[in-house]
């Protein structure tokens, strides 16, 4: 994983690949799929083109519950990950499972993180189980899990 480096390509599934994808066809599973596909390359481009994305894919009234497990407004959560990128070079890099079922999606993904100060390295993987709802015409998330 250390010598993993991103294609770069416009195709967001050739992007970040799906090792154990979801089979099969479902009335929101392509609609989730796009969703977070969109998500880890908006994170990868930088702080300014995440919180666009989260704008678009998160109801303003979604919660968000992290490592801590102490739970989180939408609010709360971007100044979190704003204080983050200061301080880290958080890299999305591919799947190992993306599980899709009715309005949830389960993901364990790896992921690189550079200490900005010490240019220190190091590689990882998280769990995010995050669950969608309808919100006029599209899908939104409204609950996300990390571990």
């Amino acid at each position: 994983m250390q010598n993993y480096k991103i294609p770069d390509t416009e195709n967001l599934e050739e992007k970040y690949p799906v090792l154990n994808p979801t089979k099969g066809k479902g009335e929101y599973i392509e609609e989730i799929r796009s969703i977070i596909l969109k998500g880890f390359d908006s994170w990868n481009k930088g702080y300014d083109e995440w919180l666009k994305w989260m704008y678009d894919s998160y109801r303003s009234d979604a919660e968000s519950y992290s490592l801590d497990e102490r739970k989180r407004t939408l609010t709360e959560y971007k100044n979190e990950m704003k204080t983050l990128v200061k301080t880290q070079n958080l890299k999305k890099l591919y799947f190992d499972s993306l599980l899709i079922s009715e309005n949830w999606a389960a993901l364990h993904y790896r992921y690189s993180l550079e200490e900005l100060k010490t240019g220190e390295k190091a590689y990882g993987d998280r769990m995010e189980f995050i669950k969608f709802e309808k919100s006029g015409n599209s899908l939104k998330i409204v609950s996300t899990w990390i571990q």
